[in-house]
């Protein structure tokens, strides 16, 4: 769970992915974890009006092990954010293939949370869909089997917001990721479909 102020701003929610080997979703036993560390980096910066930012945070790492694979979880906290990354690596080290099939990383927003985000009638009409498709509000409970392109803006409280998204997604294969309502106030990660030619 994730909380600023003393306000909740994510609930307990899971992490975790399947693969064609191997389900990263259960059964995985603690390993262990990392001291938690201060994070000091400076990045260049290609937009905006400043040449660099910074980024400044506290890190920690949780390991956890099953069919001969490490399932790392690391998360950052940071003064006005939140980050959560996952890694699989081959415990006995060494280079290996392993197919990722789905995301079942989720987010269970506060009740009452009001969400804005563009809506998609179904997850493979993502193309000829964009952020400027618009951004209806609804309450989280209404969010069951909506499909929601990524960025959805979330209101938890009077004074606090909480813009959800995904970094990191360089080169081929990565694909961007859209969320599916799945009750209980919960946004869950799924690959978005995946364009193979023009037509």
């Amino acid at each position: 769970s994730v909380a600023k102020s003393g306000t909740v701003v994510v609930e307990p929610s899971t992490i975790g992915h399947l693969t064609e080997e191997v389900s990263f979703t259960s059964g995985l036993s603690f390993v262990r974890k990392s001291t938690a560390t201060e994070i000091e980096e400076t990045y260049r910066n290609y937009s905006g009006d400043r040449a660099y930012g910074s980024d400044h945070c506290t890190e920690q790492s949780f390991t956890f092990s099953k069919s001969g694979y490490y399932y790392t979880v690391t998360v950052r906290a940071y003064e006005d954010g939140f980050a959560v990354r996952s890694s699989i690596s081959k415990s006995a080290g060494g280079s290996f293939s392993l197919t990722v099939t789905d995301d079942k990383t989720a987010v269970k927003l506060p009740s009452g949370t009001k969400l804005w985000g563009t809506q998609l009638p179904d997850r493979d009409l993502l193309w000829g869909n964009s952020y400027e498709s618009g951004f209806p509000m609804i309450d989280i409970s209404e969010a069951n089997g909506k499909n929601i392109l990524k960025a959805p803006l979330a209101k938890v409280s009077d004074n606090l917001y909480v813009l959800l998204s995904e970094a990191d997604l360089y080169g081929d294969p990565y694909i961007g990721s859209i969320f599916r309502g799945i009750g209980s106030n919960t946004l869950e990660y799924t690959a978005a479909p995946q364009k193979l030619k023009e037509t």
